[in-house]
């Protein structure tokens, strides 16, 4: 995919209305609006074009280093890392099929390294799946182990968000309880 093909893809697209929304906001007047509403937006806020890394193509497709450049020339500003773009540099770099803790370091500081010389934030990686509403607690506890070492990875790749999105495992592998 070229740098033009991203460009026209994205403007094709209608453009995003962001806003953010208050506890007492009526969520059904927010989204009746075409226009974020000024009231329940941070005057301070500013939004600016990413894109997630997987979006540009699956690592073992696509060079890490070439997407970013792409994503820079097509005029995005940020990106989030796919945890797979991560795992592959790992891989590639240590030789190695299995990518142990000390070469997805290594891995975060070159993907940090080339956002930085593309002029590109590193604005979150993702996704640490299969966490939320484990009923298992031996599965849990491995997976605290595994977000021990993500809070070492958004360090190095200079952000503080991990995306943690619903679980969809079978249902009896989760809690009932969802408050």
């Amino acid at each position: 995919m070229s740098a033009s093909d991203i460009t026209d893809r994205r403007k094709s697209l209608p453009n995003p209305v962001h806003f953010s929304l208050r506890r007492s906001s009526n969520v059904k007047d927010v989204f009746s609006s075409n226009l974020p509403n000024p009231a329940v937006m941070p005057a301070t806020m500013e939004y600016q074009p990413a894109i997630m890394s997987a979006s540009l193509g699956r690592a073992w497709l696509h060079d890490f280093d070439h997407k970013m450049e792409r994503a820079a020339q097509a005029g995005f500003k940020g990106v989030e890392i796919f945890y797979e773009d991560l795992e592959y540099i790992a891989r590639q770099k240590s030789g190695c099929d299995e990518s142990r803790p000390e070469h997805l370091l290594e891995a975060a500081d070159h993907c940090y390294t080339i956002c930085e010389k593309n002029g590109l934030e590193i604005i979150g990686l993702q996704p640490f799946l299969f966490y939320d509403g484990l009923k298992d607690r031996e599965q849990h506890r491995l997976l605290i182990e595994k977000m021990r070492l993500w809070l070492q990875i958004v360090k190095r790749l200079h952000t503080d968000t991990i995306q943690i999105p619903a679980n969809f495992l079978p249902a009896e592998q989760l809690v009932d309880d969802f408050n």
